[in-house]
């Protein structure tokens, strides 16, 4: 259920970010997924390294 609610979160987010956005047609989303992605890597390995799991 955590995970379901951050990834709503993060939908939510990029949702009213592009609703905002002034010029639409600029958006790069091979640089958005990037950046998806590499926060999903960063977020597993601190949650995979030990002192990531200290609150588990």
């Amino acid at each position: 259920m955590d995970v379901m609610r951050s990834v709503l979160g993060m939908v939510v987010l990029l949702t009213i970010a592009f609703l905002l956005s002034v010029n639409k047609k600029k958006i790069s989303l091979r640089t958005v997924g990037a950046a998806l992605v590499l926060q999903v890597v960063i977020g597993g390995i601190m949650l995979w390294l030990p002192p990531g799991r200290l609150g588990r």
